[in-house]
């Protein structure tokens, strides 16, 4: 081809090599080949740049499969930064559990007292945190991290509702307790590390953004609860607080002991609920239990009133006087309809009315959990009167 385009083009020069002007008309078969060159060139060129060019009707050249395959952008999936930030928070609170537990382990008199308030404060982070670790578990980005969040958490709150369900007279039970879960807590240092790695990939500041669920909330927005014990036997008010968005239903027991309040007994347990209008704490009646066979587990004879509803970041307090014939342990708790606990705290209880209270922050919505009181163990007969349930407003700032 090239011969033939030079031959035809020496046709048009002088014989000192110049080219004259009216060379420029070519012929019929001198397009042809001009025409037949550059269809060469294009195809050159195609090859050259990645590929064949495959002209299209309006001029344009396709893109090729494998540029395509080039530019396709890979799926990604976001990490989730709110709930990897509420578990740093939640963890950095269990450290400062964990060194308190330390500091109980080291001073010259261990006392169990303290130690079963630092579990029930932990206790409650915890059930907190197991929500949020399941939450990163479904995640791509952060399954493996949450998996092994929701292992640790999870053992962390077995071992520590086991120990308080001990008697705090028993100061070798909690004094171990406290070793361990002192000992398991210092893992979460590890995984800190792991989620602010995360956290930075992402591209996150420390501090939580405005948009993130309540477990984020930095401590000084928080709910800040009073203090209280609640209604007692001179009738004083409880906390200051309003009702829950489903609250306690005959919560002084002065229309009987009949539904919503249940009497719980596990296979082989025996005991008998009835209205008593001779002891009370306040009012007309109060709900009298007399135990036959007590079973050995503290739910195994139980008193409950379900249909409380719970809402994610919110704080409540649970209350209710209780009187016993002689001393015995009574455990107030407050837990799902699987049996799971938000929250529990036991005490010892003898003839005198007592008010037993328990506090905690929720951070899972539940419309039917359940204000339970735990009486196996002991046949001792028990009272029980002026039950509340209420939710803490929050302190503004």
């Amino acid at each position: 081809m090239a011969d033939e385009f030079d031959e035809s083009a020496a046709g048009g020069r002088t014989d000192v090599g110049v080219p004259a002007r009216r060379s420029l008309a070519l012929g019929p078969e001198g397009v042809a080949i001009v025409l037949v060159v550059m269809a060469i060139a294009v195809v050159t060129a195609g090859l050259l740049l990645g590929g064949p060019a495959s002209p299209s009707t309006n001029g344009n050249a396709s893109p090729s499969r494998a540029a395509s395959a080039q530019t396709a952008p890979a799926p990604t999936t976001s990490i989730d930064v709110a709930d990897i930030t509420a578990c740093l928070d939640i963890d950095a609170r269990l450290l400062e559990d964990r060194a308190g537990l330390q500091a109980e382990l080291e001073a010259p008199v261990f006392a169990p007292t303290n130690v079963a308030a630092l579990f029930r404060k932990a206790n409650a982070d915890l059930l907190s945190a197991i929500g949020v670790a399941a939450r990163l578990e479904r995640e791509a980005p952060t399954a493996e991290i949450g998996a092994t969040l929701s292992a640790t958490y999870g053992d962390l709150h077995r071992e520590v509702s086991d120990a308080l369900d001990n008697s705090v007279q028993f100061t070798k039970a909690y004094h171990a307790a406290a070793t361990s879960v002192a000992a398991g807590l210092a893992r979460l240092e590890a995984l800190d590390v792991v989620l602010r790695g995360l956290r930075d990939q992402a591209g996150a500041t420390p501090r939580p953004s405005p948009s993130a669920p309540p477990s984020a909330v930095p401590p000084s927005a928080r709910p800040t609860p009073t203090q209280s014990s609640g209604p007692g036997p001179s009738g004083s008010s409880g906390p200051s607080a309003t009702p829950a968005p489903a609250g306690l239903v005959n919560a002084g027991f002065e229309a009987g002991v009949g539904p919503p309040w249940e009497l719980l007994l596990a296979p082989g347990s025996a005991a008998t609920l009835q209205a008593d209008p001779t002891v009370r704490a306040s009012g007309s009646s109060a709900a009298r239990v007399d135990i036959a066979v007590s079973g050995d587990e503290r739910a195994a004879v139980a008193v409950r009133q379900g249909g409380l509803g719970l809402v994610a970041g919110s704080h409540y307090i649970g209350s209710i006087a209780v009187r016993t014939e002689s001393t015995r342990e009574v455990r107030l708790r407050i837990a799902s309809a699987s049996g799971d606990s938000y929250a529990t705290r036991l005490y010892t209880v003898g003839p005198a009315w007592q008010t037993l209270t328990v506090d905690f922050t929720v951070f899972a919505t539940d419309p039917n959990a359940y204000l339970e009181i735990d009486l196996g163990r002991s046949t001792v007969t028990t009272w029980l009167d002026d039950a509340t349930f209420a939710t803490v407003a929050a302190t503004p700032g």
